[in-house]
């Protein structure tokens, strides 16, 4: 709480102040922010409009700011000492979307966790927990508001 505000958009893995403690500069909007319809700050707008453009899905598919939220959530798991598969899944699922994961989504989860460590012959940017975290974080369940 407090302080001073903070670049709108987090830039480091570090950065944990939320939105509300952003700095807006009406004269230098962050391209991310028009990416995802950031109000124009200089405008009162009641109501926004709706859009879903390749540019969001590929922003939140490629920018290090989400491999570092993955990053940071399989880092919660590692520390609590959790390596088996079925109950690391399950412990995903609760911090990612507060809810245990369907048998079909675990199945899923366990699958993808024992082909990816079978079959990676360089190693990735992200390790397959990694990208277990990066994939829930982008699913629509947490993206979108029904």
């Amino acid at each position: 709480m407090e302080g001073r505000a903070a670049d709108l958009f987090p830039k480091g893995a570090d950065n944990v102040r939320r939105t509300l403690y952003g700095l807006v500069d009406r004269q230098f909007l962050p391209s991310v922010l028009r990416q995802f319809d950031f109000a124009n700050p200089d405008l009162h707008v009641p109501q926004r409009s709706e859009t879903t453009v390749a540019q969001q899905a590929l922003f939140a598919m490629n920018h290090p700011f989400i491999a570092n939220q993955a990053r940071a959530v399989v880092a919660r798991l590692k520390a609590r000492q959790i390596i088996d598969p079925a109950t690391g899944v399950r412990q995903l699922f609760r911090v990612i979307y507060q809810r245990e994961p369907t048998d079909v989504q675990r199945q899923a989860a366990q699958r993808f966790l024992i082909s990816a460590s079978e079959t990676a012959a360089a190693p990735p940017l992200l390790g397959p927990w990694e990208q277990l975290a990066q994939v829930l974080l982008l699913a629509n369940e947490l993206m979108f508001i029904d």
